[in-house]
């Protein structure tokens, strides 16, 4: 079986002739590229102007790196193909509220802004790198994930390689990988997972000044549409 399967299946689709205009690594990760504009969470810097002009394909491909700095460039260069503009669309939280009353939830990683209003409706357990008040481990993965009816998945996940495991962890959940640095690819997620929900940017001008003066990926959202899509079972 191969681990980098998703990784391939995101790569494989992006034309060998779309180049890279810019890239930029540093508190986010973003990707100018022939195609349009992407971002992810950065995860490290380094240096990303030698990548002008390099097919974007290849620099996609950096998301199967073990740095991390360049794998979040590989996934900024993966969204700017595929993430176009989209509506802008309710929370995720807010649109999946229905599907997440009185059910056993799991998030991986701590989406602050929901968490009180979902531990409402939901048995709710938080898994985090980090973990702070109540949240578990992340580690405590293999032991909850597969007792749980819906999964919410932080799209980090595909930038430091754990989301291959933690969807085949959910397999018997309803899963959502929720967030800006998720690549808006239906064909390679279809039979991994149920909902996506990405972002694409909708002020390139912008979010691109906003990352070159070091602001965070959370700091992007005036520049960002967020939108959902489900997918087929």
């Amino acid at each position: 079986m191969n681990p980098f399967a998703l990784y391939d299946d995101l790569i494989a689709a992006i034309p060998e002739d779309v180049l890279v205009r810019r890239a930029l690594s540093a508190n986010a990760a973003c990707v100018e590229s022939e195609a349009g504009v992407g971002v992810a969470a950065g995860l490290g810097s380094f240096d990303a102007a030698p990548l002008q002009g390099r097919p974007l394909r290849e620099v996609a491909a950096m998301a199967k790196s073990w740095d991390f700095a360049r794998a979040s460039l590989g996934v900024a260069a993966m969204n700017s193909f595929y993430n176009r503009c989209a509506n802008p669309g309710e929370s995720i939280f807010t649109a999946a509220r229905q599907e997440l009353a009185g059910k056993k939830v799991v998030m991986v990683g701590h989406f602050s802004t929901a968490i009180a209003s979902l531990e409402k409706i939901c048995s709710l357990t938080v898994l985090e790198r980090k973990p702070t008040g109540g949240d578990l481990p992340d580690s405590a993965c293999e032991y909850v994930l597969p007792d749980a009816e819906v999964a919410l998945i932080t799209a980090m996940a595909l930038t430091n390689k754990t989301l291959p495991r933690l969807l085949s962890l959910a397999k018997r959940a309803k899963t959502y990988v929720i967030g800006p640095s998720l690549p808006a690819a239906v064909q390679a997620f279809t039979g991994r997972a149920n909902v996506l929900a990405p972002s694409a940017v909708i002020d390139p001008h912008w979010v691109m000044l906003q990352v070159e003066a070091g602001a965070s990926v959370s700091k992007l959202k005036p520049g960002l549409s967020h939108f959902s899509l489900e997918l087929a079972k």
